[in-house]
């Protein structure tokens, strides 16, 4: 899983994907796929353009984050969230603050010794702050107002198949992607594989990419809640157990029900994920694009979602890559 580990090392918080995209760019290519970047930095891979039955594959690789706000005297830095970041975590947090070069700070509070009355309620993103250890002098020279902030994390693996990082969620969709592109031989299919901005700040990258092309069917491969021993049944799933198909009115129940049984055919262990509403997800998008698209989701059991360490199991991906293939093979014959 190399390049998972080269793109998990590349900023790509939202707004920013830049350099995340140049990053994609070199994986996809890799994959004997044609290779092109749009203005948003959207990265689209097209494999068997003699294909007659079009289909998406697409994961985003943007991240959530924080941007600055205010430079303080003494050094500190203000900031913001950008996409769905919980303040309960970020006190003591290691970042890196994208200015002009990168530069480390940590996230600072005022310590419980030092609050007013008996006040030890969690902390709200206006109460905090970075310390890079620099004079504000310093570091106006580096840092400016609306430059972007990452977490600092590493890949890191963990027992039993386990790996840990920020930004997992979902650059391990951007690798299933990938090894699809690679793997992918049914000469019936024209295959898309997109890697999107801005999904974590209202799906932005597959709004454009919803009009790329009069697709068939698009397959969107994203993170859903991992178990852990408080998470809400039913809402959450096993790692290790294999990836999870969602069920629901704005995905395709007869292409589900087709991804079902390629699993069970081919003893690709699946768990299952009802949504009543909307996703939250690219799917949101795809299901209603203009030429009324089947959509389906298969998503990888993730723990610590939004958080410096997320926790997922190579397992799952690896089982991802087989079912998505095993799927696209099976279309235009029996199963």
């Amino acid at each position: 899983m190399d390049s998972l580990k080269e793109l998990l090392s590349v900023n790509t918080v939202s707004g920013s994907e830049l350099s995340g995209s140049n990053k994609v760019y070199e994986i996809f290519s890799n994959s004997g796929a044609e290779v092109t970047l749009d203005k948003l930095s959207n990265v689209i891979a097209t494999k068997n353009k003699k294909g007659k039955f079009k289909v998406l594959l697409d994961a985003h690789f943007d991240t959530i984050g924080l941007m600055v706000t205010k430079i303080l005297k003494g050094g500190f830095i203000k900031f913001t969230a950008l996409g769905g970041v919980d303040p309960r975590i970020l006190p003591s947090l290691t970042v890196t603050v994208h200015g002009s070069k990168d530069i480390t700070g940590v996230i600072g509070v005022v310590p419980p010794h030092l609050l007013k009355g008996d006040d030890k309620s969690a902390y709200k993103i206006e109460d905090l702050f970075i310390d890079t250890g620099k004079d504000e002098e310093e570091l106006k020279k580096i840092v400016s107002v609306g430059d972007v902030i990452s977490f600092k994390s590493e890949y890191t693996e963990l027992l039993n198949g386990r790996i840990a990082s920020a930004g997992l969620d979902d650059k391990i969709g951007v690798y299933i992607v990938s090894e699809v592109l690679s793997k992918m031989d049914n000469e019936n299919i024209c295959l898309f594989g997109v890697a999107t901005i801005g999904e974590e700040i209202g799906l932005k990258g597959a709004k454009v990419i919803s009009n790329f092309d009069d697709f068939d069917l698009a397959i969107i491969i994203d993170v859903t809640h991992g178990m852990t021993p408080d998470a809400i049944k039913n809402r959450a799933f096993e790692l290790g157990k294999g990836p999870v198909i969602t069920l629901g009115p704005s995905l395709s129940k007869e292409y589900n029900d087709k991804i079902k049984k390629v699993a069970n055919k081919k003893n690709i262990d699946i768990q299952i994920e009802v949504e009543p509403g909307n996703t939250g997800t690219n799917a949101w998008v795809y299901h209603s694009l203009k030429t009324s698209c089947p959509s389906v989701m298969v998503s990888v059991p993730l723990r610590y979602m939004h958080t410096s360490y997320e926790v997922c199991d190579k397992g799952d991906i690896l089982s991802s890559v087989d079912l998505i293939l095993e799927f696209l093979n099976s279309i235009g014959g029996e199963v």
